[in-house]
């Protein structure tokens, strides 16, 4: 007599059952409350939007920017799915704007006084949750160099990270 193993063909259609039944019910939402899905701990698109204006109202942008209208996030993906967002998404987003609205600003500012200014914001990254909460310590380090470069004049390391990451002044 033969003994079964996982490995053999019999077992793999029942194993493969397995694994997307528990990845269907732990990658999308049914509607209910985020926290009653199973993983890590979750918010709604709701309760990251309110995250969102609620730390935008902290931060003073530039002139001539201003906050995104409309939904900035979806309960629903493309596909159809529920979504749910990691707590403080809406935090680190808002500040991520408000960093690439001065850093647009001081790299395109047309005199001193504007340069000044700018830089004064820009140097406050360490301040927002997008840099407490949104990096790794290794991205730390990146944004520390080149925030001390701007600091010293260069703004070329400032750019490095601006124009790839950025969105331009609605």
């Amino acid at each position: 007599m033969r003994s079964r193993v996982w490995c053999d063909p019999v077992y793999v259609p029942v194993i493969m059952a397995i694994a997307v039944v528990a990845c269907t019910g732990a990658c999308t939402t049914s509607g209910g409350a985020a926290d009653d899905r199973p993983g890590p701990p979750a918010i709604t698109h709701q309760e990251a939007r309110k995250e969102y204006l609620d730390e935008a109202a902290k931060w003073t942008l530039p002139a001539g920017w201003r906050w995104p209208d409309g939904a900035i996030y979806t309960g629903q993906a493309a596909d159809g799915a529920g979504m749910v967002f990691e707590p403080n998404t809406g935090r680190v987003d808002s500040t991520h704007y408000w960093f690439c609205a001065w850093s647009r600003t001081l790299l395109s500012a047309g005199s001193a006084a504007d340069r000044a200014t700018a830089l004064k914001q820009v140097l406050r990254l360490p301040e927002t949750s997008f840099y407490k909460v949104g990096l790794l310590q290794d991205d730390k380090t990146k944004y520390d160099t080149r925030l001390a470069a701007a600091k010293a004049g260069d703004l070329r390391p400032l750019t490095e990270i601006t124009e790839p990451n950025c969105p331009g002044k609605p």
